[in-house]
Parts: structure tokens; C-alpha cells; sequence
């Protein structure tokens, strides 16, 4: 598996969750080669500089967070450029904004969004902060892993336009913030039923389809004048009648658009579903992934592999892509200790 960068939790303690995998003494694996740097701890979430030869990543911690900078150079070597506050806790998720002047940054522990200016590629210093309405008061793990839905807790972001939706896992809710020169401020929220606890998001037209971590569903909702109006369709990601406790956890749509998958952490699966013309989902299959927790999980550029981050049995597994949107797993695995995410470059 060449091209591919996958990073590792390495340090248990720091987290939000409790793996049941391996700690990893490294933190990637580059093109086949591993990468420790000891600045950084669990790096959880890669962005990768569509133009330039540029990383950017998340370091997960309850007690801070952080973010970096890498380069790398037509080896595929890596190189640590820059690490800055994420001003929060737990930060796991980045995104450019449209422009690709700043990257937003999203804190999970206590629900706050950093934007940071670029400046020659590299991430700076956050330039505002954005405060959940209602203090984050999350003492302990305990605490939280009892009841995830006490407080707030952003999960994610997407565009569309001049609005920014932020998944909030914690009040089953789409904060929707207006992003105009380069600010973000509070506009309104979009309510999901309740225990749904919104994960990751996908604008594709005029819908937004948000995968559910709690209810192991995709909520599929209709925009009118580029905002949530209207949930369309509610579609679970696991079969009916399913013991074992599952949370789901990435959402990805096909590069042809007319397929989209889902992860199940529990059932240890990935859901298929055709588009369908008016833009509801219809599930075509459900495909083991050949290994425990898919935390993770990506699609080529040209929609041929699937690759999946199997947390907790510390290995990444490749499948091919059928015609039919189905899967077929490959004899080509990755033994690594606790992947929480990877990426193919080509």
C-alpha cells in the first residue's frame, strides 16, 4: 500500500475514548516509512494541501490540543514544520475555508472552533476562537464516557457557501455560523432527533447528509437557500436487530457521486447506499471490514480502493471498489497499532 499516510493513537491516556487496540510507539506511516516525532501526541486527523506539498494535523488530548505542520518532498519524506495551540481540547477535525487562507479547526472536549491563518502554507496562531453558549463543564473521562450527551461537543465541520455547519454530538444539533471576512459568527442551529449525536457531514448539492455516531443512522436533509430546512430521510447503517453496541464512524461519498459509504464501530462494517435521483439513500449492502473499530476509512481519487483504519485489531485493510459501488477485500493488509486515520495520495 505506497502513497498512503496513516496516523496512530500513541498515547491512551490523552484520549476522549478508551481504545482496546495497541499503543503505537510511532505516530505515521509515510509511504511505507514510520515517523515519530516527539513534540506531537496522538495525531487524530490529516489534511492534506490539495497545491502544495503540505500536511496538517491534529494532536488529541482532554488536557489540550494542538495542531502541525508537515512538509514533504518528492520522496515522501516528512518533515515537522510548525506546531501551534488549538485553543481547546481534544481538537479532531480540520478544514480549509474557501479561499484556502485559513483552516478551521474543531475541539471536541470542550466544543470550541479555532480559525488560523496560512502563511506560506504554514498554520499560525489562531486568529478568533468560538465559545459553545453553554460552558463545557466535562470533569473526567468517567463522566463523560457515562453520558456523552451532558454538554456540548462539536465534532466536525463543512462549508457551504458562506456557512459554516458544525456537527454537535452533544446536543443532537447543526450549529450553523455565517463566515464572512474570514470571522465566524453564531447564526442559528438545526435540530436532529434526539439521541442521534451528529458525527461528520457531507454538503453535496442542495442536501446535507450527516452521519449519526449514537443512532447509527444518516440523517438526510434538504437546503433551501443554503441552510438545514428539512430532514428527508432518516437510514440506519446496520441491520435490524443488532445486539452489540455500535457508534458509527466515517462518512464518505464516492468520487462519481452516486455511491455513499458509512463506518460501523461495533458491527465492524461499511455501509453502501446508492444516491438515488432525488437524493434519498438506498442501502445496496453492509461489508465486514475485516478487522475491529473502522474508525477511519478512505476512497482513492479514482474510486477504485477503499482503505480502512481498523482501530482496535491494529491493521488497515484495502478493498477494491466494484462497478456496483459494492466491496471486495484484498490481500493486502497493514499490521499497525491503533490507525485512527489514513489517506491515499493518488
Amino acid at each position: 500500500m505506497t502513497d498512503l499516510i496513516i496516523s496512530c493513537y500513541d498515547k491512551f491516556n490523552l484520549l476522549a475514548h478508551l481504545p482496546r487496540g495497541e499503543e503505537n510507539n510511532n505516530h505515521f506511516v509515510f509511504n511505507g516509512k514510520t515517523y515519530t516525532f516527539p513534540e506531537i501526541y496522538n495525531p487524530a486527523y490529516i489534511l492534506i494541501h490539495p497545491k502544495s506539498q503540505y500536511i496538517y494535523i491534529c494532536n488529541e488530548s482532554i488536557y489540550n490540543g494542538s495542531l502541525s505542520t508537515f512538509s514533504f518532498d518528492d520522496n515522501k519524506t516528512l518533515k515537522l514544520i510548525k506546531t501551534v495551540s488549538s485553543k481547546g481540547k481534544s481538537s479532531c477535525y480540520l478544514c480549509f475555508d474557501k479561499m484556502m487562507k485559513n483552516i478551521i479547526n474543531i475541539n471536541y472536549w470542550d466544543s470550541t472552533i479555532s480559525v488560523h491563518p496560512l502563511k506560506n502554507n504554514i498554520i499560525q496562531e489562531a486568529t478568533q476562537v468560538m465559545y459553545p453558549n453553554i460552558d463545557n463543564n466535562m470533569n473526567n473521562i468517567e463522566d463523560h464516557l457515562k453520558d456523552r450527551q451532558r454538554t456540548s461537543h462539536h465534532h466536525s465541520c463543512v462549508f457551504k457557501d458562506n456557512y459554516l455547519f458544525v456537527p454537535d454530538l452533544g446536543t443532537d444539533t447543526i450549529d450553523i455560523y455565517t463566515y464572512i471576512k474570514e470571522t465566524l459568527e453564531f447564526k442559528c442551529f438545526f435540530q436532529l432527533p434526539k439521541g442521534s449525536g451528529p458525527r461528520y457531514s457531507i454538503v453535496e448539492k442542495e442536501y446535507l447528509y450527516v452521519i449519526n455516531e449514537l443512532s447509527s443512522s444518516i440523517s438526510v436533509i434538504k437546503l433551501i437557500n443554503n441552510l438545514p430546512n428539512e430532514i428527508i430521510q432518516n437510514i440506519s447503517t446496520i441491520p435490524e436487530n443488532i445486539l452489540n453496541k455500535n457508534t458509527c464512524g466515517t462518512i464518505q461519498i464516492h468520487p462519481n457521486k452516486d455511491y455513499m459509504y458509512a463506518s460501523n464501530r461495533g458491527h465492524d462494517s461499511i455501509a453502501i447506499y446508492k444516491i438515488l435521483e432525488n437524493n434519498k439513500l438506498k442501502l445496496i449492502n453492509i461489508t465486514k471490514t475485516g478487522g475491529n473499530t473502522p474508525r477511519h476509512f478512505s476512497i482513492n481519487n479514482i474510486g477504485d480502493k477503499l482503505y480502512v483504519a481498523n482501530q482496535d485489531s491494529n491493521k488497515c485493510v484495502t478493498f477494491n471498489i466494484n462497478s456496483d459501488g459494492t466491496l471486495e477485500i484484498q490481500n493486502d493488509t497493514i499490521k499497525i497499532n491503533s490507525p485512527n486515520f489514513i489517506l491515499k495520495f493518488a
